[in-house]
C-alpha cells in the first residue's frame, strides 16, 4: 500500500497519486467522429473522406470535458 501523508500545507501527498488516479477510466478508448457532407455531394463513396476526428478519450471525466463542447447535429 502506498504511504499517504500531509505536506506542510495540509494537502494529501503520495507519489502514487496523480489526476488519472483520480479519474474513472472507460474499459476501452472511444472516438467521436463528425460527418460533414460536402454541399450537394451525394456521392456515397465518399464518404469516408467527409470523416472527421472530433476527439479520442479514455476516461468518464474527458468523455464530458470533450462532451460539453460538442457541436449539436442543429449546428
Amino acid at each position: 500500500m502506498d504511504s499517504v501523508h500531509y505536506n506542510s500545507h495540509n494537502k494529501l501527498c503520495s507519489s502514487q497519486f496523480s489526476p488519472l488516479t483520480l479519474q474513472k477510466p472507460l474499459p476501452t478508448e472511444w472516438v467521436l467522429w463528425e460527418h460533414k457532407s460536402a454541399s450537394g455531394a451525394k456521392d456515397p463513396s465518399k464518404w469516408k473522406d467527409n470523416m472527421q476526428q472530433l476527439c479520442s478519450f479514455s476516461t468518464v471525466e474527458n468523455f464530458w470535458q470533450y462532451f460539453n463542447h460538442l457541436p449539436r447535429p442543429s449546428e
